[in-house]
């Protein structure tokens, strides 16, 4: 990716501002305040948008970069990458300001351009391919070898892994270890206790209720269980005439059902017959069939119908073709031998001009002679006439020749010989052409009464079935609509007599109605309770005064046990449903520990088997050259973080200078960017060599010209050094 040019409206101190940068490396060169850094930001800022949110300076960008006037941020940049060309423009913070235009249209609505070119989102590109100069080292953050391996085994310096494993492990083991310990186990233990609990009181509470309720049922029905086996009875008899009575009700009730739908199902019958005959589904579906193929063949005579007229069209745009009109009205040999005619006209008249042409030179030569007194012959000037009259006379014949030329030109129609040889060239092409239109027309012609006679025969057998609706073809969808809607009600009235019918022979063929005619003259009222609970009342006060003394005495003592040494079981349950629920969450979150600490360790193994040597290798290259070749190169790994090749020997980066940690870190970075993103990324500098002596520099910025043949670089600098070493090596220069 490359930015071509960027236009500042308003963005920090700067505005109205506009820069071209060229592909390969562009040094952009100011004083302290000039405005490099606002720079680099406002071409992030096109990017991604602002990052950071808060309200300090220090936090927000968009705070940091707003105008000290009030005005809101805008601008636009020109960049192009392996999806094409692309013109972003961004007004404010929020992404209804962003508009990404690529060809003249809009596109990318509500995507940020960086993620969608790059693959990477904004925190990624901010700490790979844009490097300030407070994020090039490890100073103040922690020991260089333990970002080293953060980056390469998580892509991100600030997290740390080793960190992350125990944490994770810490987290799971507080709710379930390999050593059956943690809150899980000591939830499950305390929830089969209460379930011991459960049971056990349940049983005990069951007992103490069911002592009450029995005692002080079995007193109310001594003092009432005499008086009431009468009233029981009188109630049997009542339940009795009334079921009778309900019986015969839903007896009458089915009948008169079974004769509605009868009325009805002869009605539907009547309304699905015409002349005597009564349509069936499968009357139905003919008509249904004749009218789609009807419509079928009319349309498949529509289309032939238009093929045939495009056939006559492009015979008719042929004829008003200039070559295939000379073609058409003439026969093909005359037209075929015109060239060869043409080019004998043409070399006759040619030769007698030739021929014109010497024997006029020659008189005029002899006369010449003649009057020169360079030969004084008598017989000279008769010669010289006679040459003249010949010469005459083939000019003659010559301009005759042009003429008939020029007419055989004219009477065809072509305006040079030229055109005449053109036309004969394409000729057999253009003829071809002609005569396969007319073959073409021929067919769809033929295709065309085919197709009127298949649409006749449909539209007569159409006619035939719609017959008895005394309606033409354009109602038919009407009565086809009409038949099905009459069909579906017919099937569901046929569908409910059935049903009717077995309902009132089922009633009929189970009840002997004179029975009931006399048990329903019995009832006095509605009942106010079903039989069976009224039977079973009635054979318990008869036997309940047998044995109700025994038992008033049994129920009594157990209902004197202490209701305070038995717990309720719904608190039991209460306090063990929460429990549960505890358990629940905590496995969850047991759960989801361990998944997490079996994703990281699979990512850090593929990291470690696939990227991770892709970088070591890319970051040693770069390091090596940077150092001017002084050191070998990196080595990266999860135990030893990050050493340098010294001559053969490996050494700790933590013993290295502060120079040649910001240049193993650059290296790093700029490896990670052929290794993460999408598409080669523009590389941001903004103040990153100054702890570069010049022998450094210059070895750094020679490196970074063999990279500006893959990517655009941007070196942000306040130092003349820098614009001077690479004033040479043809580099982009802009000075602010």
């Amino acid at each position: 990716m490359k930015f071509e040019k960027v236009n500042i409206g308003a963005f920090g101190k700067l505005s109205d501002k506009e820069f071209e940068f060229s592909p390969g490396i562009n040094i952009i060169y100011g004083k302290n305040e000039a405005g490099k850094s606002t720079l680099s930001s406002f071409m992030k800022y096109m990017l991604y948008g602002f990052a950071g949110k808060g309200r300090t300076v220090s936090v927000s960008e968009k705070l940091k970069h707003t105008p000290w006037d009030g005005t809101s941020v805008s601008g636009s940049a020109q960049i192009s990458c392996a999806r094409g060309n692309f013109h972003i423009q961004r007004t404010g913070a929020a992404k209804s300001g962003l508009k990404v235009f690529s060809g003249g249209k809009e596109c990318l609505f509500g995507k940020e351009p960086g993620e969608e070119f790059l693959g990477v989102d904004e925190q990624a590109f901010s700490k790979m391919a844009y490097i300030g100069q407070n994020n090039v080292a490890a100073d103040g953050m922690y020991d260089l070898s333990d970002i080293v391996q953060n980056i390469v085994f998580a892509a991100d310096e600030t997290v740390d892994i080793e960190k992350a494993r125990k944490k994770l492990t810490d987290y799971r083991n507080f709710f379930r270890s390999t050593r059956k310990t943690g809150k899980c186990f000591e939830l499950e233990d305390k929830i089969r206790e209460l379930k011991y609990a459960f049971d056990e009181n349940s049983e005990r509470h069951k007992t103490l209720l069911a002592a009450e309720a029995k005692l002080n049922d079995t007193r109310r029905k001594i003092r009432t269980n005499s008086e009431k086996a009468a009233e029981l009875k009188a109630e049997l008899e009542n339940i009795d005439g009334y079921e009778a009575k309900l019986l015969l009700e839903k007896i009458s009730e089915a009948k008169a059902q079974l004769e509605h739908a009868e009325e009805k199902l002869i009605s539907s019958k009547d309304g699905m017959t015409f002349d005597g005959v009564l349509y069936t589904s499968e009357k139905i579906s003919a008509i249904n069939t004749a009218y789609e193929k009807c419509l079928l063949c009319a349309q498949q005579y529509k289309n032939s119908r238009i093929a045939l007229e495009d056939a006559k069209n492009a015979g008719n745009s042929a004829n008003n073709d200039e070559m295939l009109r000379k073609c058409n009205g003439r026969p093909y040999e005359e037209l075929e031998g015109l060239a060869d005619k043409a080019k004998q006209v043409r070399s006759s008249s040619r030769t007698w001009s030739v021929v014109a042409d010497v024997f006029l030179v020659a008189g005029a030569g002899l006369a010449v002679l003649h009057f020169a007194d360079i030969i004084n012959h008598v017989a000279i000037l008769p010669a010289a006439a006679a040459f003249a009259v010949i010469g005459a006379v083939c000019a003659v014949l010559s301009a005759s020749y042009g003429k008939k030329l020029k007419g055989l030109l004219e009477n065809y129609g072509f305006s040079s010989i030229k055109e005449l040889f053109e036309f004969s060239g394409k000729l057999p092409e253009a003829r071809r052409g002609l005569i396969e239109l007319a073959a073409r027309e021929k067919l769809l012609d033929e295709d065309a009464e085919n197709k009127k006679r298949e649409y006749d025969v449909a539209a007569v057998e159409l006619e035939k079935l719609i017959a008895p609706f005394g309606v033409g073809a354009e109602k038919v969808p009407e009565i086809i609509a009409r038949l099905k809607s009459g069909h579906a009600a017919l099937e569901s009235a046929a569908h409910e007599y059935k049903r009717c019918e077995g309902a009132y022979e089922a009633y009929v063929s189970a009840n002997n109605t004179e029975h009931l005619l006399e048990l329903a003259q019995k009832c006095t009222s509605q009942p106010a309770r079903d039989k069976k609970t009224v039977m079973r009342e009635y054979e318990f006060v008869t036997r309940a005064n047998e044995n109700l003394a025994d038992l008033e005495k049994q129920y009594i003592k157990q209902a004197a046990a202490p209701a305070s040494a038995v717990r309720k079981p719904s608190e039991i349950l209460a306090e063990r449903q929460a429990l549960e629920a505890q358990l629940t969450e905590c496995s969850q979150k047991a759960d989801a520990a361990n998944l997490a600490l079996e994703a990281l360790e699979g990512a850090c193994e593929d990291l470690k088997g696939g990227i991770s040597p892709v970088i070591e290798k890319k970051a040693s290259e770069l390091f090596s050259l940077f150092t001017g070749g002084k050191y070998g190169g990196l080595e990266i790994s999860a135990e030893t973080g990050l050493c340098v090749d010294c001559r053969g020997m490996l050494r700790d980066i933590a013993y290295m200078s502060t120079g040649t940690k910001d240049a193993a870190y650059l290296a790093l970075r700029v490896a990670l960017c052929e290794t993460l993103f999408r598409e080669k990324p523009v590389l941001v500098f903004d103040e990153v060599f100054a702890y570069f002596d010049n022998e450094r520099l210059k070895a750094s910025l020679e490196a970074l010209e063999a990279l500006s043949a893959q990517y655009q670089i941007f070196v942000f600098t306040c130092h003349e050094r820098e614009k001077q070493l690479v004033t040479h090596s043809g580099a982009n220069v802009i000075e602010m």
